[in-house]
């Protein structure tokens, strides 16, 4: 079932189900995938959602590219800005800031976890892939760093 959160504005929660997975483990995991962690897990458990729950709660984690100012609200901060946006919306931690290459150069997105496998995601609603998570690769996008 939805829920409302009664703020202003309205925050409209969808319902979607809540898994945990301990750091341990999820650090195997991104280090499985080939992914650095350079300060390594910040929480002790991990909070994610299925591929069905992502599906619901990316498409408002999209921010608008009107936002973009160079050097001061980039692709970095889009990044950032989505992660912090899923921890606080949605508790889930699992939605992490990654850098990485793309096809335009070095690059910073997010990727999330389903339980099943990492997928990627472009929060800037500017570029043709945002709005989907699609799997490593896809669209040139390679992460090298993850932050979780």
């Amino acid at each position: 079932m939805s829920k409302i959160t009664v703020q202003s504005p309205v925050v409209h929660t969808p319902a979607f189900n809540e898994y945990s997975i301990p750091a341990n483990d999820m650090m195997a995991r991104v280090r499985d995938a080939g992914l650095q962690l350079p300060m390594g897990m910040m929480d002790l458990t991990y909070y994610y959602t299925d591929l069905e729950g992502w599906t619901k709660l990316i498409e408002h984690l999209i921010i608008k590219s009107s936002l973009y100012k160079a050097e001061k609200f980039d692709c970095e901060d889009y990044a950032m800005k989505a992660a912090i946006t899923c921890r606080e919306l949605y508790g889930l931690n699992t939605m992490a800031f990654v850098l990485g290459n793309m096809p335009l150069g070095y690059h910073g997105f997010n990727m999330i976890y389903t339980g099943q496998e990492f997928l990627l995601f472009e929060p800037n609603a500017g570029f043709d892939c945002s709005g989907q998570a699609f799997p490593i690769g896809e669209f040139g996008y390679t992460p090298s760093l993850v932050l979780v």
